[in-house]
């Protein structure tokens, strides 16, 4: 695409949505649905959960509409600069959160942005990417990468095949790219200068509430963490999950009522993933940890994750010691811990480095109600 094209294309963006603020209004024109109220109840906190701990965080939020999620960000954070380019959405957005005093409100195309290195914590975007270019995307993401902090995070909800809502927008420019092709934007990005990281996919996932309520795996999210160095070998390992995104959350399908119900998630399993409390009936841990990774993962975690009386599967580990009874039961809120040996090929054995099958051990562990 030459200069000329690309800036037709941010003309012809900025025409719709000054279009678009005309003729729908409020919630239903960032949704473009008609259940929009109901949809939004269920996918806000869903968005938040999978956010990095941002209290007392400086937050950057791009394409921050008609503030949504700007004064839920402010409630936490030190501070936040919450940026637009349609006018309209941001005058309804000074409204809705003026009692904030920590929000600064930007009228600009997040192309024409400039902040100093390092100046934030965490950088969020709901529907952006849709609305860029490819090389758009990765101008942005370059500049962006300075402005993270080291281990900062960059979170995208995007809208993979199709638009997420009922309501058919004319002219519509957006650019709704499969799972695999977003992900190749942080995938093979690669810094420019000093100043600038190496990105790591920390997970990629559906949104649950639109599954549940739409049957639609489309709406796909990424966090995106800001490292020095990332490990080839890391890079590649979640490149190869990058078909299975494909097939299971962008795939639609007519098959049974089941199929909704299920959601796939990929990433890397020593990151500092969060969940809501009390979210999961069980939680299975097919791997075995070893000691490199005992401290990145907490079983408080897990148990924190966990519905009162749930379940906690997960192999005892030859090295890891956290794995071992004795430490567990000190903790108060394990009520139950069981030895169970399984030789089945599906379940109760796993392949050694050598190529030879070990015999698994597991423990199953309750939480207390």
């Amino acid at each position: 695409m030459t200069s000329q094209q690309g800036t037709d294309m941010r003309t012809v963006m900025g025409l719709y949505w000054q279009d678009r603020s005309k003729k729908v209004p409020g919630m239903h024109a960032m949704l473009t649905d008609t259940n929009a109220e109901a949809v939004a109840l269920e996918e806000e906190p869903e968005i938040l959960s999978f956010l990095p701990r941002w209290k007392g965080k400086r937050v950057l939020e791009l394409a921050g509409g008609t503030g949504r999620f700007t004064g839920q960000l402010a409630e936490q954070a030190s501070h936040v600069t919450t940026v637009d380019f349609t006018e309209a959405y941001m005058n309804e957005n000074r409204a809705r959160n003026k009692s904030h005093t920590n929000i600064n409100f930007v009228s600009s195309d997040v192309l024409d942005l400039s902040f100093e290195a390092e100046s934030f914590d965490l950088i969020f975007t709901n529907w952006l990417l849709i609305y860029l270019t490819n090389k758009e995307i990765n101008d942005l993401l370059h500049r962006a990468s300075t402005w993270l902090t080291d281990e900062g995070h960059m979170f995208f909800r995007e809208s993979c095949y199709r638009p997420s809502g009922n309501i058919e927008i004319p002219n519509n420019p957006s650019m709704y790219r499969t799972p695999t092709e977003f992900n190749h934007f942080f995938r093979y990005f690669k810094p420019n200068g000093p100043r600038e990281k190496n990105l790591k996919v920390v997970f990629a996932r559906p949104l649950l509430s639109y599954i549940r309520l739409k049957e639609n795996r489309n709406q796909v999210c990424w966090l995106v963490e800001n490292q020095k160095n990332v490990s080839d070998e890391s890079v590649a390992t979640f490149e190869e999950s990058t078909e299975e995104i494909g097939r299971h959350i962008g795939h639609q399908t007519e098959k049974s009522s089941l199929q909704t119900e299920i959601c796939f998630e990929f990433g890397d399993i020593t990151a500092m993933r969060e969940f809501p409390a009390a979210y999961f009936n069980a939680i299975i841990v097919d791997v075995d940890i070893g000691d490199r990774d005992v401290e990145r993962i907490s079983y408080d975690n897990y148990m924190n994750w966990l519905k009162p009386d749930g379940k906690l599967l997960i192999p005892r580990s030859h090295t890891g010691k956290l794995n071992e009874p004795e430490n567990l039961d000190t903790k108060k809120n394990y009520m139950e811990i069981c030895d169970l040996q399984e030789t089945s090929p599906s379940f109760g054995t796993k392949t050694n480095h050598e190529g030879s099958q070990d015999e698994r051990q597991w423990l199953l562990i309750t939480k207390s109600s």
